[in-house]
């Protein structure tokens, strides 16, 4: 089998001369795996080998032809920032809410403790449609900690976010 896989390897690398060409075993019986960028199936003594150009990883399986990886799709975030500080340092002066890049189309409402709507926008982008801390009237809220109710796509999360100057 060593003497198999040598000549194997040997031929590998020949034909590889155009690219950069690290060949690895990886498995003598055969198997699958599957992550998040890649999917591979092999069989007895069969070699995996990645293969790199300008900008773009390849997988090559064996001797066929080189596959372009299909890179993973980003996650939507799904955590919200529970502060920011308002106090014009530029540095966390609004409520940034990342999931809000993805759904352009929302509804941010702001309440405080005593169940009243203190704020409220339609489509929060986090650049120019903002929280930053003032009432409807454009005056500074007190610091404390007031709730929200966030209406995107289908969803609609709930919780508290804190001011503090």
């Amino acid at each position: 089998m060593k003497l198999k896989l040598t000549v194997l390897l040997s031929v590998v690398t020949l034909l590889g001369r155009s690219q950069s060409v690290a060949p690895t075993v990886v498995a003598t019986c055969g198997d699958f795996y599957s992550s998040s960028t890649e999917s591979v199936a092999w069989t007895i003594g069969e070699v995996v080998s990645e293969t790199y150009s300008n900008s773009v990883n390849y997988l090559t399986q064996g001797f066929h032809q080189p596959n372009e990886r299909i890179p993973a799709a980003p996650e939507e975030p799904t955590d919200f920032f529970n502060g920011f500080s308002p106090n014009g340092d530029d540095v966390n002066d609004w409520w940034n809410i990342p999931v809000l890049s993805y759904y352009t189309t929302n509804t941010v409402m702001i309440i405080n403790r005593w169940g009243e709507q203190v704020w409220v926008t339609n489509d929060y982008n986090n650049l120019g449609t903002v929280f930053n801390g003032q009432n409807l009237s454009g005056k500074d809220l007190p610091d404390g900690t007031y709730y929200y109710i966030i209406r995107y796509s289908d969803k609609e999360k709930r919780g508290w976010v804190f001011i503090k100057r």
